[in-house]
């Protein structure tokens, strides 16, 4: 992406297979940006943060092997995150005024990662 990206949405469709929760991140300045972790095991859920800081939390069925479709959406200072289509968080924040994306996965406690990503799309919000 582009570091002067501003408004945007962010759509993807996401699976793990093993022991892996998964995610991205909008408005990446450098190692940092705002963060969506869709997590599974004992949590089933999905969170937001920025840094280590958290921002929101909300339920979120996450089994293995089991497709997701995520949507980010980051406009002025809002963020509204959708799993599978239903407003999971929405939260005002204005230390990410533009940046690039990420695409993320972590190995949890298990020590092994498989996540597939697919439909990666990024679009203007006016």
């Amino acid at each position: 992406g582009n570091d002067q990206w501003r408004d945007y949405a962010l759509d993807f469709d996401v699976c793990g297979i093993r022991g892996v929760d998964k995610g991205a991140a909008v408005r990446v300045d450098g190692q940092s940006g705002f963060a969506v972790d869709l997590r599974g095991g004992g949590y089933q859920d999905v969170v937001a943060y920025i840094r280590e800081w958290p921002l929101g939390r909300a339920r979120a069925i996450n089994g293995n092997a089991t497709w997701n479709h995520v949507r980010i959406e980051a406009k002025g200072e809002r963020y509204r995150v959708f799993v599978n289509g239903e407003l999971k968080i929405a939260r005002s924040d204005g230390r990410r005024p533009n940046g690039r994306i990420a695409l993320a996965a972590y190995t949890g406690g298990v020590g092994q990662c498989t996540a597939y990503f697919d439909n990666v799309v990024v679009t203007t919000l006016e």
